[in-house]
């Protein structure tokens, strides 16, 4: 009989067969760079940038990186005298001077000294896990500022290169 005043004790006897699982292995394959949690800090932070993010350039696949930024307000592809990629530019000291200046790249997190043309070449929208485009030079977080630029910065976030089980890399998408 159970009450309040009176606990009551009970032995449950279970047996005394261990049992022992076999060691589970796991394994898991990264899908983009670590280095994109980056891109992901600051498209949450909202910081002025525009973002292209891996959903945006999963419909870019099979077309060239410039056509993952083209759209993006600030932007330029020119094609005179040679490809380039550019951003308007508005002077910071008068505010009235205008024109197109050079974006300084970042793959993956690092300055890049390539040019627009070398990263239409380098980094097809395949290769590419994210973007972030700041246009204006004081748009730039703090990783991405550049004492030597008035212009904007685009920054790249590659895919990983996946290597199958043994070393082999996967064949071309």
């Amino acid at each position: 009989h159970l009450a309040e005043s009176r606990p009551l004790t009970t032995e449950v006897f279970i047996g005394d067969k261990l049992v022992t699982l076999e060691t589970v292995k796991v394994r898991a394959t990264l899908v983009f760079s670590r280095n994109l949690a980056k891109f992901q800090t600051n498209q949450l932070r909202n910081i002025g940038g525009s973002f292209v993010g891996p959903r945006e350039v999963e419909r870019f696949r099979g077309l060239r990186f410039s056509n993952l930024v083209q759209g993006i307000p600030g932007v330029r592809v020119s094609y005179q005298g040679g490809f380039a990629i550019l951003m308007d530019y508005v002077g910071s000291d008068d505010g009235g001077s205008r024109g197109l200046c050079v974006p300084t790249f970042y793959v993956d997190g690092q300055r890049s000294q390539y040019t627009g043309a070398e990263i239409e070449g380098l980094y097809p929208a395949d290769q590419v896990a994210g973007v972030e485009v700041y246009a204006r030079e004081n748009k730039r977080p703090l990783q991405f500022q550049d004492i030597n630029s008035r212009c904007g910065a685009i920054a790249i976030w590659t895919r990983p290169v996946l290597r199958r089980p043994g070393g082999a890399a996967p064949p071309p998408l």
